[in-house]
């Protein structure tokens, strides 16, 4: 029994020492990468890698300073950092008491100034009605009025235009002080442009602002962008709509997105491009921190290989 055992495994040995002598071999080194589909080593020598992080700094896609056009005290501010606001709410009010006075005032001129006009407009149609009487043609055959009587009531009318003229200009003057002082307390609000969070206040109610002095610092919702810095001997694979990854080592939140804009030159002073590029989504990142972003760039391989012949 122990025997028939040996000699069988004898004979697999055998079979198997024949098959692989007989087996074919590859004849190139190469050969066995060539046997490869060709569409497998196209998509090996496309796919991509990541190239050294650089440091970058997430940024709000649009920011602004409310600054108020008028000197004043502030009134009111209705925002806190972090507040989000609606576009057009009013964030922050500058006391408009003395130009609510001169306000008052301009629309009782203009009252008075219309009023003017309108009596000015009453006097040109007696002197025009009068003229037009002393103008008729029977009295001229009669000779009922001499021609001084006849001069003084055309000149009469001229000057009657003439004040309406004046009383007009009068109204128009009211009309522009008062749109004058509507505009100053319209401006004396300041109102969100877009819907954002509020990144700072710079003042407090009562403080005493300069025009164009900035009081709240707006950031506009949703997406963010990266902006970030390469050094000049790698500006040549930065291109615009390049794949990044980014990442933020102390809260570990993980962002893609792609190159928006690449700077056309390179800064003199650090030696280094600077780069923009638009996060994919939304993200919980305050805008300020410090990231890490890495380009996808191609890898180089091997080109694209053809069958060997006889091989399809």
């Amino acid at each position: 029994m122990v025997l028939r055992v040996l000699t069988g495994l004898v004979i697999l040995t055998l079979l198997a020492l024949l098959g692989w002598a007989v087996s074919p071999r590859p004849s190139h080194p190469d050969a066995r990468i060539s046997s490869l589909p060709v569409d497998t080593l196209r998509k090996d020598t496309q796919r991509q890698t990541l190239a050294e992080p650089f440091l970058g700094v997430l940024i709000s896609t649009e920011a602004v300073e409310l600054a108020p056009r008028v000197e004043g005290r502030l009134e009111s501010i209705k925002v806190h950092v972090g507040d989000p606001v609606r576009a057009s709410e009013v964030v922050a009010v500058l006391d408009t008491a003395v130009e609510q006075r001169e306000l008052a005032i301009a629309k009782a001129e203009l009252l008075s100034a219309r009023a003017s006009a309108e009596v000015a407009t009453l006097a040109v149609e007696q002197a025009a009605e009068r003229l037009r009487r002393r103008q008729d043609p029977q009295q001229l055959s009669l000779g009922a009025l001499s021609e001084e009587e006849l001069a003084t009531t055309q000149y009469e009318r001229r000057m009657a235009l003439a004040k309406l003229d004046a009383a007009r200009a009068e109204v128009q003057e009211s009309e522009a002080r008062v749109a004058q002082y509507q505009q100053r307390i319209s401006e004396a609000s300041l109102r969100a442009p877009f819907e954002g969070v509020v990144a700072g206040r710079y003042a407090d109610p009562g403080a005493l602002v300069r025009s164009g002095q900035a009081v709240i610092h707006l950031l506009r919702g949703g997406k963010r962008q990266v902006r970030y810095a390469v050094p000049e001997a790698q500006a040549g694979e930065v291109r615009v709509g390049q794949r990044v990854r980014v990442q933020s080592q102390g809260l570990g939140a993980r962002l893609t997105g792609r190159v928006a804009h690449v700077a056309p030159e390179v800064d003199a002073a650090s030696r280094m491009l600077f780069v923009v590029a638009d996060l994919d989504g939304t993200s919980e990142l305050p805008s300020g921190a410090v990231v890490q972003v890495s380009a996808e760039v191609p890898v180089a391989g091997v080109g694209p290989v053809s069958p060997p012949t006889g091989q399809e």
